[in-house]
């Protein structure tokens, strides 16, 4: 949207007398405490004299709403002193655009200071605005911050404290209009000015053109082109040939001292560039010389060096310890004639008839373990299979002692294949959920969205519903903000059945709104919220909603779904009515004290003669009152039955590892209620002792899985597994913290449950090949070293000539 200018630089008069407020606000992030500071000061125009200058400290805040409650106590206080026009100014941007009216106020906690804004400029014959840079409003921005380090409100009542705020004021630079004679000034000397540079030597300094116009034509080479270049592999076995760097270097000189005139045409040398070929490269030549290193690999280990020494009867060099155990192995390894040594494998072929062939499997040394590693799992022959499969593929033609260890450990540790692959397989141990004990002291919540648009213009349904008797609510929504959603709970709830003293509901942003948790505190009532990506958490509610969803699916009868809204109202009635397995009654006699009658009995029963007298009514009463406390009473007991059963049954499936994360209580503890706090401040008796194993320890590295998926991709492709992240903390057995490094793009409930974790398998890297006694690990033949060309320190193009 472009804004008019006038709207937001307004300009006072050079003969303009009254009062003009200056603002400022700064705060602290949430991370670093969240606290803030505002500040103002009113000047008196023409002489900007000091009127008052304050400043605020504010204990939870953020910068705009600093910002903005400097500027409403600003115009307070210019309203206290009679200014009928004032004209103000800040380095806020959003809240004088928002005064304005150029944008609209979308965040809930400003809306409050925009509107107590408009009710102070409402007494005002006029208002102008000024937005100014922080360097012009340098007055009020001091204030602020020396507020922000002290802490201390405070008023300016100083001599020398206002002198120096007059001093770091310059405001008037920007405020007053031009006059018509400055304009004309400002004109004739930018005029002036133009003409100068025009005639001024235009002497600059070289840029890349005139380097290129100075040692000759540019030739743009791609990345591709400069690896597609001839480059001369020398080989271990090749001849070096005497003064051929210094050739090539003087060659390389004389090039470069070589200019042309860029008219003219480029010479063959500087333009042609060599295709290679396959004639270029001799196979054989390049066979031996793989054959070679990996023969020179193998004598630089102890063992291999003494077996292939006693394969070829050099036995006499070794002493007696050492040819005895080369010995042993003969029978399973030979020696070709380039050096190689080789093991004798069997292939086993299953048929009508068990056949074995024998096959060669080239002896791999240990400086080469990761590179065919690599071929064979990482590359596209290899496909990120998993153990066995990699395993069998290396065994077939390779060979070393530790074969499957090391293709286990490659396996496990390839982040390729961590976070993309299999779904968790950790399940966490259940402590139970809470336990709520009367109706109505726990209400959770949960939305069915989208939905589709009905004839109401209704997307959403809010589903509330008592812990403890399993009474539900709804309600269909057309507009899913956060005050509405507080609206909602009030409707449907709180006028209903009062305040709960916990309300449960996941991390949706409507509930974790500023809004809904200040309402929340409004009634007394607890909020708490469930783990990331941990719906089992709340999964009365889940069961709820999938429930009534079912229900509305079968007597929808609109084609385009629009009559849901009327549906889901009569729907709900049926399932309070309807019989609770686990509570043994329904939850409307569990909340009222009585069964609702449908259509049909209230048709067919008969009111007898002198029924409805004041006895009768006050003994059904007592009755009534009496069969529900039993209920409750009954209901509350098989509730906590149910819940001991399934977490028993859920541990009891738990896997040996996770088993082990805790110890077997002391005694029996009784079920975690609302009123009981969420975390216990120390190790009780019946607490787990503490030398059992955890999952993961404060540190380790641990994938996390996540369902949702970014826009625009399947689920089928997608990697889900995502990270690493660290381990910051032990919450308790089934719930980790994570650190989430800044600017990381991940923005979730850091604290996590343990069954959407996975271990990131580490293995330290050691040395555990003993080698020949001249050979060290320094000194020991390096595959990358040998393939790197023996001219590459050389420079591989002319001057001028770059690449892209």
């Amino acid at each position: 949207m472009r804004m008019d200018p006038q709207l937001l630089y307004a300009r006072l008069p050079q003969a303009y007398v009254g009062y003009v407020i200056s603002f400022g606000g700064s705060a602290k992030t949430e991370k670093h405490g969240g606290y803030g500071s505002c500040a103002w000061i009113l000047w008196r125009l023409p002489e900007w004299t000091v009127v008052i200058a304050a400043s605020a400290y504010l204990e939870t805040t953020t910068v705009n709403m600093a910002e903005y409650t400097g500027m409403n106590n600003g115009v307070a206080a210019a309203l206290a002193h009679g200014a009928e026009n004032p004209g103000i100014v800040g380095d806020s941007r959003l809240a004088i655009q928002q005064s304005v009216g150029v944008i609209a106020c979308r965040k809930e906690s400003l809306m409050a200071q925009l509107n107590r804004h408009k009710d102070l400029t409402a007494k005002l014959r006029s208002v102008k605005y000024l937005h100014a840079i922080r360097e012009f409003n340098a007055a009020a921005d001091s204030l602020a911050g020396e507020t922000l380090e002290s802490k201390v409100s405070t008023v300016v009542e100083s001599e020398d404290r206002n002198h120096e705020l007059r001093v770091l004021n310059r405001i008037q630079e920007v405020i007053y209009k031009p006059s018509a004679e400055t304009s004309e000034e400002v004109v004739t000397r930018s005029i002036n000015s133009i003409r100068i540079l025009e005639t001024r030597d235009k002497s600059r300094c070289k840029i890349f053109f005139d380097f290129a116009r100075e040692t000759g034509q540019v030739s743009a080479v791609t990345r591709h082109q400069a690896m597609a270049r001839q480059k001369h592999v020398r080989f271990a076995t090749e001849p070096v040939i005497a003064n051929q760097d210094t050739e090539v270097q003087d060659r390389t000189d004389n090039q470069v001292e070589e200019t042309t005139d860029p008219q003219d045409p480029p010479g063959p040398d500087a333009t042609s560039i060599h295709e290679p070929s396959a004639d270029d490269i001799d196979p054989l030549a390049v066979q031996g010389e793989r054959c070679g290193r990996i023969s020179k690999a193998q004598d630089e280990e102890l063992r291999w060096s003494n077996l292939k020494a006693v394969l070829k009867g050099e036995e006499a060099q070794l002493g007696y310890r050492a040819a005895r155990e080369a010995w042993k192995m003969t029978d399973k390894f030979v020696l070709s004639e380039d050096g190689l040594l080789y093991f004798l494998g069997a292939n086993r072929r299953w048929g009508r008839e068990r056949t074995e062939e024998t096959t060669l499997r080239l002896v791999v040394p240990t400086t080469m373990v990761q590179r065919i590693l690599q071929n064979c799992h990482d590359s596209l022959e290899g496909r990120h299979q998993g153990i066995v499969r990699t395993y069998h593929r290396v065994k077939a033609d390779y060979y070393w002692i530790g074969l499957f260890a090391d293709v286990e450990k490659h396996v496990r540790s390839c982040p390729d294949c961590s976070c993309s692959k299999s779904r968790p397989h950790l399940r966490g141990y259940s402590p139970g959920n809470i336990l709520a004990e009367r109706p109505f002291q726990m209400v959770s919540m949960d939305f069915v969205i989208p939905l589709p648009k009905t004839r109401r213009r209704n997307t959403a349904l809010l589903l509330s519903q008592c812990v403890f008797t399993g009474f539900v609510m709804g309600k269909a929504m057309a507009d899913t903000s956060a005050l509405r959603v507080a609206q909602a709970f009030e409707e449907c709830v709180y006028r209903r059945f009062g305040a709960p003293s916990l309300i449960r509901h996941d991390r949706d942003p409507r509930f974790m709104s500023e809004v809904f948790q200040a309402f929340a505190e409004m009634m007394q009532s607890r909020s708490r919220a469930t783990l990331s990506y941990r719906p089992q958490t709340n999964g009365q509610q889940e069961r709820s909603v999938k429930t009534v969803i079912q229900s509305v699916r079968v007597y929808a009868e609109d084609p385009l779904q629009q009559d849901w809204d009327e549906i889901v109202e009569k729907l709900i009635f049926a399932i309070n009515n309807s019989h609770d397995s686990t509570r043994k009654d329904t939850p409307f006699y569990l909340v009222h004290g009585w069964d609702a009658r449908s259509t049909l009995p209230a048709m067919s029963s008969s009111l007898k003669q002198g029924f409805g007298r004041q006895s009768d009514a006050l003994a059904w009463g007592r009755e009534a009152n009496r069969q529900q406390k039993i209920a409750l009473g009954m209901a509350k007991e098989y509730q906590a039955t149910e819940q001991a059963r399934r977490a028993q049954k859920h541990n009891e499936s738990l896997s040996q590892a996770e088993r082990t994360t805790v110890a077997e209580p002391k005694r029996t503890a009784n079920p975690v209620t609302v009123d009981e706090p969420e975390e216990p401040d120390g190790i009780e008796e019946g607490s787990p002792d503490e030398d059992t194993q955890s999952l993961f320890r404060p540190g380790d590295r641990a994938w996390l899985y996540m369902k949702r998926v970014k826009r625009g991709r399947t689920k089928k492709l997608a990697h889900r597994w995502h990270g690493p992240f660290r381990i910051k903390n032990k919450v308790d057995e089934y719930a980790f913290e994570l650190d989430l490094p800044d600017r990381s793009g991940y923005r979730f409930y850091p604290v996590v449950h343990v069954s959407c974790l996975k271990a990131v398998s580490e293995f330290g890297e050691r040395p555990r090949t003993r080698l020949a006694p001249d050979v060290t690990e320094e000194t020991r033949h390096d595959f990358d070293e040998e393939l790197l060309p023996e001219d590459s320190w050389q420079p591989d193009r002319l001057a001028g000539e770059y690449e892209v």
